[in-house]
């Protein structure tokens, strides 16, 4: 039971939740096809993202002094590399923007200082009962 749990947590919900919030949202009249185009996509985004992480860790494994020069690990690298990358959108930054703030006082005529008169509206006796 908690295999399954386990399974379904870290497989099923990351591909089945998003799929199901598009079929909600776009309310397709054929949903099997819908769902096919779907996965098909899921499956190229996901074997593109497989490409960079495997590119990744070969150049830190490179770095790291584990793979030997000239070896066919290095070599099949070097061959992926010359190939054109896929174009991933750029995210955006999800941090706000920080504004500074500045203040100043306000000098002469602005800031003289004079005692407070409110100002007076005369009421009728009909304003005054209401």
């Amino acid at each position: 039971m908690e295999e399954n749990k386990q399974y379904h947590s870290t497989f099923l919900a990351p591909i089945l939740e998003p799929m199901v919030t598009q079929l909600l949202l776009k309310k397709p009249d054929d949903v099997v096809s819908f769902m096919l185009d779907y996965l098909k996509k899921a499956q190229k985004v996901s074997g593109i993202l497989l490409y960079f992480s495997t590119i990744k860790e070969l150049k830190s494994e490179k770095k790291a002094g584990k793979l030997k020069a000239g070896s066919e690990d290095e070599k099949s690298s070097d061959e992926e590399e010359d190939e054109p990358a896929a174009v991933l959108p750029a995210k955006k930054s999800t941090e706000p923007k920080i504004r500074k703030a500045i203040s100043a006082e306000a000098y002469g005529d602005w800031n003289k200082k004079e005692d407070f008169k409110p100002r007076v509206i005369p009421k009728n006796e009909d304003q005054k009962t209401k």
